[in-house]
């Protein structure tokens, strides 16, 4: 028979692992319910202002989505959906580039896809704005934020060959 004392040891180091897990396992659900976390870009005081009006003019739904807050809470950042589409106003423009380019409600877009999302960057507007759009979701919902970044100013770049 096992010592008293090693019995106990043995009951506390299974019980604070429950506890670790527990704890993961609720911080994991807090965290989604905070939304996503989306790293604000650095901005001149012209940009922010500029990215300030179009957060404002953003739409509550985006292709069907929700918007929801994004963590930290920035008047430069949006997200929409679960798992979100995400909107960062204030990144660096893209110059020219070979990568696919799409026209949408009036605003065009650099696609440059990844494993599980495609980012899409708008050209051709100043300050620029990413939009990270999960595999499950048509990248026609950028249509819906047509309204909001047609207030960013033009810089005279447009997208020359289309994406198909």
């Amino acid at each position: 028979m096992r010592h008293p004392a090693v019995l106990r040891a043995g009951a506390l180091a299974a019980g604070l692992a429950a506890l670790a897990l527990a704890a993961t396992g609720v911080t994991a659900v807090v965290r989604s319910h905070l939304g996503p976390g989306l790293t604000p870009p650095p901005v001149t005081a012209q940009e922010r202002t500029d990215c300030e009006v179009v957060t404002r003019l953003l739409p509550d739904q985006v292709g069907g989505l929700d918007r929801r807050t994004t963590r930290p809470q920035s008047t430069l950042t949006a997200a929409w959906g679960d798992p979100a589409v995400t909107l960062r106003c204030g990144v660096r423009e893209p110059g020219p580039t070979e990568a696919d380019c799409y026209g949408i409600d009036g605003i065009d877009w650099v696609s440059v896809p990844g494993d599980t999302s495609t980012l899409f960057v708008t050209y051709g507007r100043r300050p620029a704005v990413e939009v990270k759009v999960p595999g499950d979701y048509d990248a026609q919902l950028l249509a819906d934020l047509g309204d909001a970044l047609g207030h960013l100013g033009r810089t005279g770049a447009e997208c020359i060959i289309r994406g198909g």
